[in-house]
């Protein structure tokens, strides 16, 4: 599977990133509720391990709450790569909305 990775800087304390992050896993699950078939959630420490299936295809990865930044690592299916650039893009931008 192909990876992905983006990073977000963030001027927050860790816990309220950390919240954050959870809200934001929230709002993707009430906005896109009608594409996404199944998400699995659990943290490790600061960082939040996700697997979403949307259309079919597995989506992986984790979501690091680092002291200065958010870090995303992923795994997508072949037949995403193609998006890879917009998924990373789209995560970047939205990330950081919800950490300012």
């Amino acid at each position: 599977m192909p990876g992905f990775s983006a990073e977000v800087p963030h001027q927050l304390d860790r816990a309220e990133a950390r919240t954050r992050v959870a809200n934001f896993l929230s709002q993707l699950t009430t906005q896109y509720g009608d594409q996404i078939g199944q998400i699995e959630s659990h943290w490790q420490d600061h960082a939040l391990v996700f697997a979403v299936t949307t259309f079919g295809q597995k989506v992986s990865g984790r979501v690091e709450v680092l002291e200065s930044s958010v870090s995303l690592d992923g795994q997508l299916p072949l037949t995403a790569l193609l998006f890879r650039d917009m998924i990373t893009e789209s995560f970047r931008d939205a990330m950081a909305k919800a950490l300012a």
